[in-house]
């Protein structure tokens, strides 16, 4: 268990633990589908002629998930702008 899952489930009295559950299966779904796609979306429209479309796409992926990994877990005051942060990544 991380600390992030620690830090809004400590709260009495606060409905963050079925939301955490369900909003994560949401991100997983929803999230890393529709990412997927938009990779092979992308490098189909770029070509597979250049030998360096698919590393450029992967590291492009890379570096939209270090914003969003320190949206998850630096901000810590708001549940819903941490839950994104998954989403993204």
């Amino acid at each position: 268990m991380t600390n992030y899952y620690k830090i809004y489930t400590i709260i009495p009295g606060s409905g963050y633990i079925d939301l955490y559950g369900s909003l994560t299966a949401l991100a997983i779904l929803i999230g890393s589908f529709a990412s997927n796609i938009f990779s092979v979306l992308l490098i189909s429209v770029l070509g597979e002629d250049n030998p360096m479309t698919i590393p450029y796409v992967c590291m492009a992926r890379h570096l939209i998930d270090i914003p969003a990994c320190a949206l998850m877990f630096l901000i810590q005051d708001n549940f819903y702008l941490s839950v994104s942060g998954y989403f993204i990544q």
